[in-house]
């Protein structure tokens, strides 16, 4: 039985229990409420099915009502936080996010406020920055859980729901298929077969029922029991979707009817599900389904052996992988930096009297003192393990993780046992090569200068590196670094940004992270130990 391997993007619904509104006051441009009101509603019909035009129209009503922090303008922000998450801009999606989550807030709108948390927890897990995500899903979760116990009614029940799947959204991101995965995903789902059947509600559970279906096509292992769960979960999905038709959901749930197709090895009706499925995203515009569409579709063709369209659906899959890598990783940037600046702000916001400051200072003496012990203490374990790297490199042994048989990974199916040897033969040729150094090095382009598929290619090295594709790329320059810092005295006077950029590091952060869960130690103490040793071995 075929496995799915692709790395499929969760999709949330954006549900909004939206009242209409009645006042017929004008706004700073002359139109009324109503007709603010009515262009907005407009937008979101027009939400997955044509985004552009959607965005033109919500954004003309944020301009109109940007001034009266009412309703309208909230959910007007909350509109083009959906909006640019569909269009893959995190960072604009989290700073409408935001707006509309303080404007509900004043209105005290709390389910409309938990909606806007799950859509930060959403962006966040996808820039990878999964402890602001868990922290927003926590607050979210705590919130619905007590209104649900106050009052079992269709909006409390979908939102929870709806904050169930960011959870389990977020362990995806983080690639771990676990028991949490599907424990969070089953939760979502139940509750959201609890509601009444409306369009929205019925959209939503179609959307909840393709979030649950991927995580079980994933599993390493499927019992019969499971396997037929999922036909029956995507076959009810399909018929609800019949009465209440939505682009959006008709793509995703054709994606995995060819996913459940592919892993019963029907290639002919997986085909035709995909083809259907990539014809939907186009239509609609989601640039991560496409991605997802074309890798299954090249995997598809190959069983099918048909290189021609294997290789044109594995170079699209290529191309959509490195738009969406350099469009996250730019976004990533930029929320890292602003969360820095909100943390350096806050302090210095609020004026302090004497007796707070002089307890401040009296506290920050106490923390100076236990900082110091445990970085003491810290030191004494990083100079342990700087000693077992050094006497691994005067053995000439690896200083990188050893494999072992406790592999644990996100999805796996069988690579020929040729292209498993081909493929190993040529990572050990590149690892010779310290090619791994370049910045611009990823798992696509990789894979297509070994002449295969991104999925043969993260399989093989799951299986027998014991690691993900990143943690091999970085361990391999962190080996590589260490090296040099060894032999050649030099490096030691080097800045760590010019050690991390050498390595093929994209920042200081994120190479002395890199650095110090690979072998223990900071940078900078390496350095320091090892500038230490080398003088006084040189004054012998």
């Amino acid at each position: 039985m075929k496995k799915i391997v692709t790395s499929f993007k969760y999709v949330f619904l954006f549900v909004m229990m939206i009242s209409g509104c009645t006042a017929l006051a004008q706004n700073h441009k002359g139109l009324s409420d109503e007709k603010t009101e009515e262009m907005r509603k407009k937008a979101e019909v027009l939400l997955y099915e044509k985004p552009d035009q959607a965005l033109q129209l919500a954004d003309k009503v944020y301009q109109l009502t940007k001034n009266e922090n009412n309703l309208t303008f909230a959910h007007t922000s909350a509109l083009l936080a959906e909006i640019y998450s569909i269009k893959g801009d995190q960072k604009k999606s989290i700073q409408y996010a935001e707006t509309a989550k303080k404007t509900y807030e004043d209105l005290d709108k709390i389910n409309y406020s938990v909606d806007m948390l799950n859509i930060i927890s959403r962006e966040y897990s996808v820039l990878g920055l999964f402890n602001q995500a868990i922290q927003s899903n926590d607050m979210a979760l705590s919130a619905m859980k007590s209104r649900v116990m106050e009052e079992s009614n269709d909006d409390n029940i979908r939102i929870l729901a709806l904050t169930y799947d960011t959870r389990s959204y977020i362990y995806d991101q983080k690639m771990e298929v676990s028991d949490s995965l599907v424990k969070y995903n089953e939760l979502s789902y139940q509750n959201a077969m609890r509601l009444k059947q409306t369009p929205d509600n019925m959209l939503y559970q179609q959307m909840s029922a393709n979030n649950l279906v991927n995580t079980y096509l994933k599993k390493k292992e499927r019992s019969e029991k499971e396997t037929k769960r999922v036909f029956e979960i995507l076959a009810k999905a399909r018929g609800d979707e019949k009465k209440f038709p939505n682009k959006k959901s008709e793509a995703y749930l054709a994606f995995n009817f060819g996913n459940y197709y592919f892993t019963q090895e029907n290639d002919q009706s997986a085909l035709k599900e995909y083809l259907n499925a990539l014809s939907l995203a186009q239509h609609v515009e989601d640039i991560y389904l496409q991605r997802d569409v074309h890798e299954m579709l090249a995997l598809t063709y190959a069983s099918m052996k048909n290189p021609d369209k294997e290789l044109y659906h594995q170079k699209k899959y290529n191309e959509l992988s490195k738009k969406i890598h350099l469009s996250e990783k730019q976004n990533t940037n930029t929320e890292v930096t602003k969360i820095q600046s909100k943390n350096e702000e806050s302090f210095f916001k609020t004026k302090r009297n004497l007796i707070i400051a002089a307890i401040i200072i009296g506290i920050l003496l106490f923390i100076s003192v236990w900082i110091g012990i445990r970085n003491y203490k810290k030191s004494k374990r990083e100079y342990a393990n700087y000693k077992k790297i050094i006497e691994k490199l005067q053995k000439k042994e690896s200083i990188l993780t050893p494999v072992t048989n406790a592999v644990v990974e996100k999805t796996i199916f069988s690579v020929p046992t040729d292209k498993e040897k081909e493929i190993l033969h040529k990572l050990d040729q590149f690892e010779g090569s310290e090619a791994f150094v370049n910045k611009n090095i990823s798992l696509s382009s990789l894979a297509e200068s070994f002449n295969t598929n991104t999925a043969y290619l993260s399989t093989v090295i799951n299986a027998n590196k014991n690691k993900n594709f990143n943690n091999y790329i970085n361990e391999l320059r962190i080996s590589y670094i260490v090296n040099k810092l060894k032999n050649d005295p030099q490096y030691l006077k080097y800045k760590i940004s010019h050690l991390a950029e050498e390595s093929g590091f994209s920042s200081h952060n994120t190479f002395t992270t890199a650095f110090s869960n690979c072998i223990g130690v900071s940078p900078s103490n390496f350095i320091k130990f090892l500038t230490k040793e080398t003088k006084i071995s040189a004054g012998g």
